[in-house]
């Protein structure tokens, strides 16, 4: 594997982030055996707008659809969260085909103090491994790229797909909390744990940045 390390950070409590960056510099890119992280564009908005308008692919996240495509554009126009911390929640595609997947990423909680890792698929592409190769991927990324000390992960207890992913990418059962109002089963993994972890998925072993 090969790692870069952004030159420019600032510490917000127990973490190591980033400093905003101008949209203009090249932007990080993740890349799997499979998959390619990266961030929004603006064309990606119709692509958006048709995952979340899925009833299935949002039945666990306790979040609402769009209710047009312009509210789509306006969400990927205003999302800040690359140019705040320099990560966010990446689009996930296809690398050979640049067939758009879902969703992946990192997100910086500053009431609470803490990352957190997400994902969506389109369900389509349920199934595949996807979202365990991306989450490994964004895992590798926070610690050895950011050096963050530990990601924790959220889903309501219902949701036993999502656990299954966690544990594939060696999170632990760490406790119970809400998350969006909602009672959820919260995990972690910290750095020196996934420093020592290996994986046993067919497709998380490889993953670089660019």
């Amino acid at each position: 594997m090969t790692w870069s390390f952004l030159q420019s950070h600032k510490t917000v409590n127990n973490f190591l982030l980033p400093l905003a960056h101008p949209l203009n510099l090249n932007t990080l890119h993740i890349y799997t055996h499979r998959l390619t992280l990266r961030e929004w564009h603006e064309e990606d908005a119709s692509f958006l707008f048709h995952l979340n308008n899925d009833p299935e692919v949002m039945l666990y996240t306790g979040e609402h659809n769009f209710c047009s495509l312009e509210e789509a554009q306006l969400f990927v126009k205003s999302y800040d969260h690359f140019v705040k911390h320099g990560f966010g929640r990446w689009l996930v595609e296809l690398t050979d085909l640049k067939k758009p997947l879902g969703w992946c990423g990192l997100k910086y909680h500053e009431e609470e103090d803490f990352i957190d890792l997400g994902y969506r698929f389109l369900r389509s592409e349920w199934g595949n491994g996807y979202a365990t190769e991306a989450s490994y991927a964004c895992l590798a990324t926070a610690f050895n790229h950011f050096q963050f000390k530990e990601i924790i992960a959220r889903a309501f207890p219902q949701n036993k797909a999502s656990f299954e992913v966690m544990k594939r990418i060696g999170m632990t059962y760490y406790k119970e909390g809400p998350c969006g109002g909602e009672p959820s089963v919260y995990y972690r993994i910290r750095r020196e744990e996934f420093n020592v972890f290996q994986p046993s998925g067919k497709w998380i072993s490889e993953v670089r940045f660019a």
